[in-house]
C-alpha cells in the first residue's frame, strides 16, 4: 500500500502545486516534495527540535536546481494554534487537496 501512496503524492508534486506536510518531523517528505516538483511546501511540526533539524536539512540537501521553490516550516499544533481564519490559516490558500487519511481508508475498505 505505501508504494502506491508515495506514487500518488509524487504525482501531485509533479503538478508543481502546494503541499501541506502535517507532522513534518525532520522534513524528509517536505524536502522530497520540493525535489519532486512542488513549488511551495508548508511543514507543520509540534516538536521544536524536529523543526530546527528540518530547517538544517533543507539547507544541506536542496541545491540550485530547487531554487525558487519554498519550504516554510511552522512549529505548532495546526488545529489549536492555527484555526480557520487565523493569520496563519494556510488551508484557506488551497483550491483543492489530497487527503491521505481519507485515501487510505478508501483503500482499506475497497
Amino acid at each position: 500500500m505505501f508504494p502506491t501512496l508515495v506514487s500518488v503524492i509524487l504525482y501531485f508534486c509533479r503538478l508543481g502545486g502546494t503541499v501541506c506536510d502535517l507532522g513534518s518531523g525532520c522534513g524528509v517528505l517536505s524536502i522530497g516534495s520540493v525535489m519532486a516538483g512542488a513549488s511551495l511546501v508548508y511543514g507543520f511540526e509540534i516538536d521544536t527540535d524536529a523543526t530546527k533539524i528540518a530547517v538544517k536539512n533543507v539547507s544541506e540537501i536542496l541545491d540550485d536546481e530547487d531554487e525558487g521553490r519554498v519550504i516554510e516550516f511552522v512549529q505548532g499544533q495546526v488545529a489549536l494554534d492555527f484555526p480557520n481564519g487565523s493569520s496563519c490559516d494556510v488551508f484557506s490558500r488551497f483550491d483543492s487537496f489530497f487527503d491521505v487519511v481519507r485515501w487510505i481508508k478508501k483503500c482499506i475498505h475497497a
